[in-house]
């Protein structure tokens, strides 16, 4: 099965995503800019994990970034984990 996860540089979601790869489903996931920021997931995520995961360059907050990720891409399920991290 194909997932989409949002806030995959937060807390939650690299765990899930390791539990989703394990189990031998894909992953996509939203990240802001391509600033190596996928990278930061180490403390969580080996290299082969993270190399598994389809990073998608977007902005939650942008409708067009969105209609643009699920216009293309067909999804089983979607797990939002983002959160503001400074309220």
């Amino acid at each position: 099965m194909k997932y989409f996860l949002t806030g995959i540089t937060g807390f939650a979601a690299p765990h899930l995503a390791r539990i989703l790869l394990k189990d031998d489903h894909e992953v996509h996931a939203i990240i802001r800019g391509s600033s190596g920021r996928e990278f930061d997931l180490l403390d969580v995520l080996s290299v082969d994990e993270i190399k598994k995961i389809k990073f998608i360059y977007g902005d939650l907050t942008n409708y067009q970034s969105l209609f643009r990720i699920f216009n293309k891409n067909q999804y089983d399920g979607v797990f939002h984990l983002a959160a503001q991290s400074h309220p």
